[in-house]
């Protein structure tokens, strides 16, 4: 993963929800989902500026191939996400001050990444650029819970 992410965003939480959607009998029919409001920055490798805006970002316990097989729209541009192996998630620009991330990963690591937020909780999304759209795609996130604070 170090060599192909070009860039990072930084999310500082300043809400956080968690929840699970059912949609169905079938154990598979549910997914558990968090949902992240936060003030983020966008560093390039490439470029010496950082961008800031805000960011809602989604994080679903089930793979990206999980959830288009279940889902009734699929946006085009999500296969990007559902073309590679090494993709997670798309963050998209709404306008320049709001973007909008998606990030698919499996229940077992969902479990373990709600178990590390809180309301001091920093988000960092390793992306790289997309090709086909003006986002950028999530190769890795990792999360960070302030438990010791001055």
């Amino acid at each position: 993963m170090a060599s192909d992410w070009s860039g990072h965003i930084t999310v500082k939480a300043i809400e956080a929800k968690a929840g699970y959607a059912v949609a169905g009998v079938n154990p598979e029919d549910g997914t558990g989902f968090v949902e992240i409001l936060g003030d983020a920055t966008l560093s390039r490798l490439s470029e010496e500026l950082r961008q800031q805006f805000r960011l809602s970002l989604t994080i679903r316990g089930k793979s990206a191939l999980q959830a288009k097989a279940r889902a009734t729209v699929w946006p085009r541009l999500f296969d990007e996400i559902t073309a590679s192996d090494n993709v997670i998630g798309i963050v998209s620009k709404a306008d320049e001050d709001d973007r909008r991330a998606e990030v698919f990963v499996s229940a077992s690591q969902f479990d373990r990444l709600v178990n590390n937020l809180s309301t001091r909780t920093t988000v960092m999304l390793y992306c790289r650029e997309s090709t086909l759209s003006e986002s950028d795609l999530v190769l890795s996130i990792h999360v960070y819970t302030t438990i010791i604070a001055p």
